[in-house]
């Protein structure tokens, strides 16, 4: 019997039972005739090959399709749109060969990262601003339990990424309503590189700027929530944060464990396995975000978007140098970071990002590019002036902790506790999330029942108590 006497649906099944990527590309290129039928079912057999042989495959990809859609939206000069998180997935519509190949290069990124967190040489910052712990104080996962921890720190990242791509017209939603209202010296002003300095000549952030953000949800952090604000910025975020939470409670429902027949009473939070498992998914998201955020360099001669010049940190051999696009979150903008083909040469160094050429015009100016965490700065700088976010050593969460905030207290009913951020060189934060403690053990969590009456972690006192400010 010849080749051309077995019917395409025998070879489809043939390429989707290959075990890997390279096995799928060797078996196509056996002869013309095969070749021929990978082209016509090359999507099917890419999801259904992918799926099966690369890890998080599906996280990976929505993470490309959310940065594809932002990227082209902020090239034609205009916001995202909203796009339902189903049909981010693969499941909605299979994936292209040209997504594939975006997605091997958003998985060669984390691979970067997983190398880094265990092995860089690099004193990165944290999210307070202090350092992360070195990286030969990670816990180590027990050698059976290596696949599970494997696969917590790969979906974690992805999902920071996708937040970050999903999240990001929130965040520069001002910016492009200060464009149709005609607010040019508000979006000059936003140019800067020194808007948390309360020292410039200008007086430091504005307060007319500060009171035009406060129109949106996402920078009104440090208001009470039981406040009018409050309640209005808590409605708001059903709209601009609720499609991302909704669709990690519904993944979180699908990979919990069925409920145990004879429930104990050990999990002090008391709810089912959903519960836990959304909250050991957001936990990991956390913790992902401090060892996430802290591997960049700016590729220019400037700090911008939280990150200190490349000259700095030296960068790695730029020989088959590999490129992917990705919207960090906490920047939320549209960068290309530059990463070695060789993951070891990060030990010494870390990967550069700048921001997406194809946002740049032909005079070299840029398009859609603003520092959100310089404004975040400026907001919390103008915040400490009015006693909202805390003193340097009673710190509150960053102000980009609103997902969790939002999310842990509408399906949970829980917040952060009282001693999460306590004192930040000595907390519960530096040590536990620093060494990566809910990669090894989910269990873990710094939450507490929600308490509405709460907008920052300052103390008040010398017995060590947390009050309001």
């Amino acid at each position: 019997m010849g080749l051309f006497s077995i019917s395409p649906e025998i070879f489809t099944l043939i390429f989707q039972n290959c075990d890997s990527i390279v096995d799928l590309l060797a078996f196509a290129a056996t002869c013309k005739h095969i070749q021929s039928v990978w082209l016509e079912n090359s999507s099917t057999i890419v999801w259904e090959v992918s799926i099966n042989s690369i890890r998080c495959f599906d996280d990976a990809l929505m993470v490309v399709r959310a940065t594809a859609i932002a990227l082209e939206a902020y090239k034609a000069g205009r916001q995202p749109p909203i796009t339902p998180m189903h049909e981010l997935s693969g499941r909605f519509s299979k994936p292209s060969w040209d997504e594939l190949k975006e997605v091997l290069n958003v998985q060669h990124l984390i691979r970067c990262i997983e190398y880094m967190y265990w092995n860089s040489t690099i004193d990165g910052e944290n999210l307070f601003g202090g350092c992360v712990l070195p990286s030969e104080l990670r816990e180590q996962p027990e050698e059976n339990k290596q696949e599970a921890w494997k696969n917590r720190f790969y979906r974690a990242m992805y999902r920071l990424l996708l937040a970050g791509a999903v999240l990001a017209r929130a965040y520069t939603e001002p910016f492009y309503q200060a464009q149709n209202d005609g607010l040019t010296d508000f979006l000059k002003h936003f140019e800067r590189k020194d808007l948390g300095d309360a020292d410039n000549e200008d007086g430091g952030f504005k307060g007319e700027y500060a009171d035009y953000l406060r129109k949106f949800p996402v920078y009104n952090f440090d208001i009470f929530d039981n406040s009018n604000v409050g309640k209005w910025k808590y409605r708001e975020y059903d709209n601009l944060l609720g499609p991302f939470s909704s669709w990690l409670v519904e993944d979180a429902n699908l990979r919990a464990p069925p409920p145990e027949k004879n429930p104990t009473l050990s999990d002090s939070h008391n709810f089912g396995p959903h519960g836990k498992k959304l909250l050991e998914d957001l936990m990991c998201l956390l913790v992902a975000y401090e060892h996430l955020a802290c591997k960049f360099t700016n590729n220019t001669d400037e700090s911008s978007m939280g990150r200190y010049p490349n000259k700095r940190i030296p960068s790695p051999s730029k020989r088959n140098a590999r490129k992917v696009t990705i919207i960090l979150f906490g920047v939320f903008q549209v960068e290309q970071i530059t990463m070695p083909a060789d993951i070891t040469e990060t030990k010494n160094f870390l990967l550069t990002a700048e921001s997406h050429p194809d946002l740049h015009t032909k005079d070299g100016a840029l398009f859609g590019v603003f520092d959100i965490p310089a404004v975040i700065n400026g907001l919390e700088s103008e915040g400490r002036r009015r006693d909202l976010t805390g003193s340097e050593e009673h710190r509150s969460p960053p102000a980009t902790f609103e997902l969790w905030h939002f999310t842990l207290r509408k399906y949970l009913n829980l917040g952060f506790s009282e001693r999460a951020f306590w004192i930040w060189r000595e907390c519960t934060w530096v040590e536990d999330v620093g060494c990566g403690t809910v990669f090894v053990r989910p269990s873990w969590n710094i939450v507490e029942r929600y308490r509405p009456d709460r907008s920052t972690w300052m103390t008040a006192g010398s017995d060590g108590y947390w009050q309001l400010s």
